[in-house]
């Protein structure tokens, strides 16, 4: 999936899936959330809010349409685990966002 190693997600090693955790919405790497790109800037970062939002509301909805009697606790295990991530992601976007631009350092040389 992406060929870049400053970019490459550091959980998936850049599949955007993860085999082991097939059991979990399929395996979907959460760090990346299955680009297998490491979102590091605040672009790459709302990219992600806004697949985790969309999956959540998806999640959300199943829940609502399931029978009474079906088992949803994978379904609420999903959607808290979707929560907590998104919650952890939106931080580090306005810590981002809160950083000053940077600025080239006159004194030093360039190379």
């Amino acid at each position: 999936m992406v060929e870049d190693a400053d970019t490459t997600c550091t959980r998936c090693g850049g599949k955007g899936h993860i085999p082991h955790f097939a059991h979990v919405m399929n395996g979907v790497c959460f760090r990346c959330w299955g680009s297998g790109e490491d979102p590091r800037s605040a672009s790459q970062l709302r990219r992600w809010l806004t697949k985790a939002r969309q999956e959540y509301r998806a999640r959300l909805q199943a829940l609502q349409d399931a029978p009474p009697e079906a088992a949803t606790r994978s379904i609420k295990m999903d959607l808290a685990l979707i929560a907590r991530l998104g919650k952890r992601n939106k931080a580090r976007l306005e810590q981002l966002e809160r950083r000053p631009p940077f600025e080239m350092d006159e004194s030093r040389p360039s190379s």
